[in-house]
């Protein structure tokens, strides 16, 4: 499971003075392994109802991307492929 709304937001609730915000998530996670949360609940204010995604996947692949992209462009430019 990828990082999941619910449980950031759960382990914020039950979080205690000897175990912060995140040491709670990710014992929530562990907690959680064998019944997950749905996609919904994972992707929280980033779900679209409309298209019925996670925006949070869209925003990475394009983040993917750009930085293939740069990464070949250097190359290319080391290269010489590419003049400036």
């Amino acid at each position: 499971m990828a990082s999941c709304e619910k449980c950031w937001y759960d382990a914020y609730e039950l979080q205690d003075c000897e175990e912060g915000h995140y040491e709670t998530y990710n014992r929530l996670i562990k907690e959680r392994k064998d019944n997950p949360c749905s996609e919904i609940e994972q992707a929280g204010q980033f779900w679209d109802e409309e298209r019925k995604v996670d925006t949070r996947k869209e925003l990475l692949m394009v983040m993917v991307k750009i930085c293939f992209c740069t990464f070949w462009y250097k190359i290319y430019l080391v290269l010489g492929f590419v003049k400036i």
